[in-house]
């Protein structure tokens, strides 16, 4: 079971830790993958992006709701998780194909905590 408060603690004192951003490159979100997205991260620890906003599609670990509040956890084929932080997704549920859109706001042991984030179910033909 996911622990919303030991993530929510560790992503606050992550954010204390991280220095002033710098300018994004193309001001755009920096599209990535599950096995991508840790190691971009990492990099950001020395200079992060004026927005780190990042896009990603991902399978769906497992949804904790926690009213109005959704924990979805995602990228099973991986050491890292992505927890998405976002207001009730429960059409969700393991094994959906999902967009993914959100801020990095912080990492914990092998993950990223996207907040805000949002998701889109991605149907069997791509199409969100």
């Amino acid at each position: 079971m996911l622990d919303l408060k030991r993530i929510a603690r560790s992503t606050f004192l992550t954010l204390l830790l991280l220095p002033t951003p710098s300018i994004a490159e193309d001001g755009g979100p920096h599209v990535t993958s599950c096995e991508a997205i840790a190691p971009m991260v990492a990099g950001w620890q020395k200079q992060p992006p004026e927005w780190p906003d990042v896009e990603l599609t991902a399978e769906v670990v497992s949804l904790e709701v926690q009213d109005p509040i959704a924990v979805t956890t995602l990228c099973p084929n991986t050491k890292t998780r992505v927890v998405c932080l976002e207001y009730n997704n429960s059409a969700l549920k393991p094994g959906d194909r999902v967009d993914v859109s959100g801020l990095v706001s912080g990492t914990f042991e092998n993950g990223v905590v996207l907040d805000p984030c949002g998701t889109t179910k991605v149907e069997a033909d791509g199409k969100p």
